[in-house]
């Protein structure tokens, strides 16, 4: 192309900073700058001076305070679309981190091109952790917004979450999937697990984090359930759940608990545990189960079989509801469905890892379409 395309990707986290989010934005980002066309600036939470590339705006509150840090989130927003735009960007990317980072765009870029990159649902993600009704005037204020003025384009963690955005408020914007939790080819070698497990025990596993979308309680059932000749457990996890949890388990034999795994540690896992509570289906979508495929491993998925965690573990694991019986899942499970498993692990894997990669040259497409368009 003849002309320089301005991009503008705003989040709140990303390198050198950690965050999940952060990562997948700086992979994008890396793979448009090999296409010297584009011109791109990112704006993002910190306390650090502009750069060429990368513009700060302080964050409002660091503390744990859930509603003192849910307020300042709403004023965080509006500073990072008000940076964004001084970048004078031909398309932004807009993330949902902070929350409400997707309403202020839908006030401030009405006029601009825009793509919404949803890693959660807001406002569904304050109705999910009881903030706030879906009835209240405010709550009714924020899908308003959203519908008055939707993105250009939206960019999802699935095919379900992007149909449930179109349903929920953007019933005439298209997207895309692209699958998080998979890392890209440089990394894939340190992803892929070469530990084996060579005792007669299944080594179920937890690392993440347990928050508010994962159920606590049917992880402990399943861990206090376990026959310690058959099973071993291990757990490295954080979040709002994790003290309960960890004090639930600390006191178990055959549970081991850490701060932090390494690689061999992870790849010590046979089969690592993901949990999506029900109504958190489409919110959330958990980037620690792609994960665990990627390191050859099989997922033990506790969730809603309409969930794209659920699609996308294809055959590469097993799916519990809330009331199947767990007794009886563990007391048949062996050594050689396990392996069974691992291998169409690394399988799906490596096709997730290809619809990645195209997912990424599709939205290349699209931002070059829609500053054309401009």
């Amino acid at each position: 192309m003849s002309k320089s395309i301005k991009l503008c990707v705003v989040n709140r986290n990303y390198p050198p900073d950690r965050g999940a989010t952060g990562y997948y934005a700086s992979r994008l980002v890396d793979y448009l700058k090999v296409d010297d066309s584009f011109e791109i600036s990112v704006v993002t939470v910190g306390n650090r001076r502009d750069t060429k590339d990368v513009k700060y705006i302080k964050g409002s509150y660091e503390g744990k305070v859930k509603w003192r840090r849910l307020f300042s989130t709403y004023f965080e927003g509006r500073k990072l679309v008000k940076k964004a735009l001084s970048t004078n960007a031909d398309v932004y990317i807009m993330m949902t981190d902070p929350p409400f980072l997707n309403y202020w765009s839908s006030k401030l870029l009405k006029n601009k091109k825009w793509m919404l990159w949803s890693m959660d649902l807001f406002p569904a993600a304050f109705a999910a952790n009881n903030l706030i009704d879906p009835k209240h005037v405010l709550y009714k204020h924020y899908e308003s917004s959203l519908k008055t003025s939707p993105p250009s384009f939206i960019i999802s963690l699935g095919d379900e979450q992007l149909e449930h955005l179109k349903q929920l408020y953007y019933p005439r914007v298209m997207g895309l999937s692209l699958p998080i939790g998979i890392r890209e080819e440089g990394e894939r070698s340190k992803g892929l697990s070469k530990e084996v497990n060579t005792n007669t025990k299944i080594v179920l596993g937890y690392a993440g984090t347990i928050g508010e979308a994962h159920d606590a309680e049917v992880i402990i059932r399943i861990v206090k359930n376990l026959d310690p000749d058959h099973y071993s457990f291990i757990l490295s996890c954080k979040g709002s759940k994790s003290t309960y949890v960890t004090s639930q388990l600390s006191d178990l034999e055959y549970v081991t608990i850490k701060d932090e795994l390494s690689e061999k540690e992870l790849g010590e896992i046979d089969i690592h545990i993901v949990s999506l509570i029900d109504k958190w289906t489409h919110i959330c979508v958990p980037s620690k189960a792609l994960s665990a495929l990627q390191k050859s491993r099989p997922v033990l998925f506790i969730g809603s079989e309409n969930s794209d965690t659920w699609q996308l573990i294809n055959g590469a694991g097993w799916r519990l509801s809330e009331d199947y019986d767990i007794l009886e899942f563990l007391s048949e499970l062996t050594l050689q469905e396990v392996t069974l498993k691992k291998n169409r692990a690394k399988d799906v894997s490596l096709a997730l890892m290809v619809e990645y990669e195209n997912g990424l040259i599709r939205i290349k497409q699209k931002i070059e379409q829609l500053k054309s368009n401009v």
